[in-house]
């Protein structure tokens, strides 16, 4: 999709839902794609500007494989372009399928690399803390970040879209409780409470894998 082609989607019309959860929005001074709370593309007379809003899903993805100009693809957790540069929040693309502001990712491989590292280390430290058998129960003494929630039940880092205090755990070694709990949740597990409580007698093999794909799945 490109501007003219935007343009006459909304047919004059401030708003108009194009697919689940995504909408056309008429802004000031371009078209916007909103999917969910994020303008994921934003369509000016000569580019395209796009952003993920800190969101690798596979929809997001897809939403920008199927409304944006150029192609989308994942290699070891990082998202690529077509010309193989960089994707990355603010990329600009004319609609020729030029990349206006290209960036190599050799910097985001190795950043990539160092941050997978730093979080198996502390996932693994983690497991030995529980191992000591020093792990307690989530409560309201824990990060609030981690433990408070909204309304909808998020955690208040993910509402606030607020990691640093992941990085804070980290560089600490301070083994949240209620960050062990969150992970468990999204990892889907029907009874959390009972997983949690089998992790805390050091009896489920998958506990690390789980801290891992939840802490990178923010930091990344």
């Amino acid at each position: 999709m490109n501007y003219l082609e935007a343009t006459k989607t909304l047919d004059n019309r401030s708003s108009k839902k194009i697919a689940n959860n995504t909408y056309l929005k008429q802004l000031n001074d371009c078209i916007g794609l909103l999917y969910h709370d994020t303008y994921i593309i934003k369509f000016y007379s000569d580019y395209m500007i796009l952003d993920n809003g800190g969101y690798y899903t596979m929809t997001t993805k897809e939403r920008l494989n199927t409304f944006g100009i150029v192609g989308i693809y994942q290699k070891n957790s990082i998202w690529y372009l077509s010309d193989n540069s960089a994707f990355y929040n603010g990329v600009k693309i004319d609609y020729s399928s030029n990349v206006i502001n290209p960036k190599d990712p050799k910097k985001d491989e190795d950043q990539n690399k160092k941050l997978k590292l730093k979080i198996n280390k502390y996932s693994s430290k983690f497991i030995e803390y529980i191992n000591k058998g020093k792990l307690q129960i989530p409560s309201g003494g824990d990060c609030w970040f981690c433990a408070m929630k909204t309304d909808q039940n998020m955690a208040l880092g993910d509402a606030t879209k607020n990691n640093q205090h992941l990085l804070d755990h980290i560089a600490e070694n301070y083994f949240v409780p209620s960050l062990l709990f969150n992970a468990i949740k999204e990892a889907g597990y029907g009874n959390p409470e009972l997983i949690y409580s089998v992790i805390q007698n050091g009896n489920f093999d998958d506990a690390k894998n789980i801290l891992t794909k939840y802490i990178y799945k923010r930091l990344r």
